[in-house]
């Protein structure tokens, strides 16, 4: 290969990673805020809903199962003294 073949690729093949830049930022931004919107959604839902209630007891509880599940499934132990959340690495 030549000095200007290998040139000419160089080039092209930043010409087409600049091309997909504006698509890659878009689709990032798209997926950031519809998570973003979602979470807060949820948080201020939750938030707002009374503590005591079979409603919110029920929703600790699934938390509480779904985390015991992924450390199960990634073989965490749990004491009995720690919260199932707690046991999730950061």
């Amino acid at each position: 290969m030549t000095t200007e073949s290998s040139t000419h690729i160089e080039t092209t093949s930043q010409i087409g990673a600049q091309g997909l830049r504006p698509f890659s930022r878009f689709t990032y931004t798209t997926c950031y805020l519809i998570s973003y919107g979602v979470v807060y959604a949820a948080v201020f839902l939750a938030k707002s809903l009374p503590q005591n209630n079979p409603i919110m007891e029920g929703l600790i509880d699934g938390g509480r199962a779904a985390a015991e599940a992924v450390n199960e499934k990634k073989s965490i132990t749990v004491g009995p003294g720690v919260a199932a959340a707690q046991a999730l690495p950061a």
